[in-house]
């Protein structure tokens, strides 16, 4: 049984596909550093456990791709009530601003979206959050697909509480 995993992940979703079989997690397993194979030597054969690891691994890779697929349909099918479109994408603030040309009510419509600290860019997601936007739709189901980084956010600092305390010069 063979388990296959795209290799883009980003839109639109065109390069080959590559085939991952039980040789090819090996070799996965085996190219990973001892601290997150679990101390597994690399001359040995990985264990079931690694093996069913690795294999977990893809199976979320794999729903992840989907999801990403599903997403670029949508926003494909979203862009195509424009005439003319265009993405301002600024990678460093991650930054999305989405401008076009409404085929139906023949207004410029504009929507922009900012990926939050914590939160993975992607731009697929970002590009479809700007489009809904544009069109005052509901973002709720896309953002719900937004993957943390995995910081913890654990309250929030009220700057307005916040005292200095002069210190008496020595």
């Amino acid at each position: 049984m063979s388990i296959y995993w795209r290799r883009d992940f980003t839109y639109p979703l065109h390069k080959a596909d590559v085939v991952l079989n039980r040789r090819n997690v090996a070799s996965i397993l085996k190219s990973m550093n001892n601290k997150n194979n679990g101390g597994m030597n690399m001359s040995q054969t990985p264990t079931k456990e690694q093996y069913e690891n690795a294999l977990e691994t893809v199976r979320k890779y794999e729903k992840r791709q989907r999801q990403l697929k599903a997403l670029g349909e949508e926003l494909s099918k979203k862009l195509q009530e424009f005439d003319q479109i265009k993405f301002d994408i600024n990678k460093d603030s991650k930054e999305i601003i989405f401008s076009g040309l409404h085929k139906a009510k023949g207004k410029l419509m504009i929507g922009k979206s900012v990926c939050h600290h914590g939160d993975k860019y992607e731009p697929v997601i970002g590009k479809l959050i700007a489009v809904k936007n544009a069109l005052n739709e509901s973002v709720e189901d896309v953002v719900k697909l937004v993957e943390n980084k995995g910081y913890i956010t654990i309250g929030t600092l009220d700057a307005s509480k916040i005292y200095i305390n002069e210190h008496a010069r020595c």
